[in-house]
């Protein structure tokens, strides 16, 4: 009985926390508007839904990534502000659910997992409403420290090989802090590596990282992107 009453506590906490992360998220969206800030992605999207290319025909002042992914939504879900929002929704939502996922992993108490994450989900993509560098850079960079935990703790190595990408999608959307935590998780792995004396998760990155590189390579090929360009916009300047 006691285990049937859990089981349904941790799905009412779980949907209660997606809900109030969704929901928040597009309420302060709707809250005034900063015109640089606000509109900085809505308006790389919509060149992009226009056929426009970053690097290629238009200088790009941030990283892509944010933007291909604005993209889908504009396609999905039509040009509109809801749309923007709802990508904002939920990017808040993983956060918030990954973080509780990750506390409970931990052996946190629910009730204290699901406060925590709550107040997670309150502070993080709220400030914005919408979606922003900033914000998501961070976001996405926490979300791979948080697998990091859960990879070597459970060891995953399917979360290994892939950490590198997550990492490379936030550097895509903006340098810092993405940079910095992906040096940070160097450091953690090859602490493991040390502690553990298994050289598996070490491989797993490699190979994750040079997986990672390889798509990257072929698409921005693809986009008919030189390298030049990505590398003088976007590393240089």
């Amino acid at each position: 009985m006691n285990n049937i009453i859990h089981k349904y506590l941790n799905y009412i906490i779980i949907i209660s926390l997606s809900i109030f992360s969704f929901i928040i998220t597009i309420y302060y969206g709707f809250i005034g508007v900063n015109p640089f800030d606000n509109f900085a992605s809505y308006h790389t999207a919509f060149e992009n839904l226009n056929g426009k290319v970053p690097f290629r025909d238009y200088w790009e002042t941030h990283g892509p990534f944010l933007d291909f992914i604005q993209l889908i939504f504009f396609k999905i879900f039509g040009l509109s502000w809801l749309s923007y929002t709802l990508h904002a929704g939920i990017i808040n939502f993983l956060i918030a659910i990954i973080f509780y996922y990750t506390l409970r992993n931990f052996g946190l108490d629910r009730l204290y997992s699901f406060f925590y994450s709550l107040s997670l989900s309150a502070i993080s993509n709220t400030q914005a409403g919408t979606p922003y560098y900033d914000h998501h850079a961070i976001i996405l960079s926490l979300i791979g420290l948080l697998l990091t935990f859960l990879a070597i703790k459970n060891h995953n190595k399917l979360l290994i090989f892939f950490i590198p990408s997550i990492f490379l999608c936030a550097f895509l959307i903006k340098q810092t802090p993405s940079a910095y935590l992906a040096f940070l998780i160097g450091i953690i792995i090859f602490y493991d590596f040390i502690a553990t004396k298994k050289c598996s998760n070490i491989i797993y990155i490699v190979f994750g990282s040079l997986f990672s590189l390889t798509i990257f390579f072929i698409t921005i090929k693809s986009l008919n992107i030189r390298f030049e360009d990505f590398y003088y916009q976007y590393i240089k300047f």
